[in-house]
């Protein structure tokens, strides 16, 4: 039987046990909802850092109140938790600022500097596997964007690893601009 098989209740707890034993186990991700519940385990686990690879940082799953809410906890639980965000195209600050995630933690004075944002330009068009990283250790990785299918894993350190060098490729490329966010 296939994990996507699972009944919602069956899929979390498997999320949650995966994430708490850090188990390197396959979780199939293929709609928005699981999608949402997998993130918001990355920021209740999460010691230091989330990396996310994105397009355009979705308000149908970034604009999800619990994962605000939960992102905004991690923040504030350690002076040195960060959220690093690489948009994959060149996008404009304004058009940044007007997701409601970056909004929302960009509204709380306390954590605000810890958000950190680059645009990448056209030369890394051609990654359109979006992903996300928890403390270089966990990951999710779409495998298929037109069908919003992916993968996450909490205890494939070679996988992470990989995905944790390729996030820092592109941050400290010539060809991505740092975004700044506040005045």
């Amino acid at each position: 039987m296939a994990i996507k098989d699972f009944n919602a209740e069956s899929y979390y707890w498997i999320i949650d046990k995966c994430a708490k034993e850090k188990m390197n186990f396959e979780i199939s991700n293929g709609d928005s909802t699981h999608a949402i519940y997998l993130l918001n385990t990355f920021f209740k686990y999460a010691k230091k850092e989330i990396c996310i690879y994105t397009g355009s940082l979705s308000d149908s799953i970034f604009g999800s109140e619990q994962l605000i809410g939960t992102a905004i906890n991690f923040l504030k639980r350690d002076k040195d938790a960060t959220v690093k965000i690489v948009f994959q195209e060149s996008i404009d600050r304004e058009s940044i600022l007007s997701r409601k995630f970056i909004r929302s933690i960009l509204d709380n004075k306390l954590i605000k500097n810890r958000l950190k944002v680059w645009t990448a330009s056209s030369v890394f068009n051609a990654i359109t596997n979006h992903f996300a990283l928890m403390d270089g250790l966990a990951y999710r990785f779409e495998t298929d964007h037109e069908q919003k299918k992916a993968i996450a894993n909490f205890g494939d350190l070679a996988s992470a690893e990989t995905l944790k060098k390729a996030f820092s490729d592109i941050i400290s490329s010539k060809n991505s601009k740092e975004i700044v966010l506040t005045c």
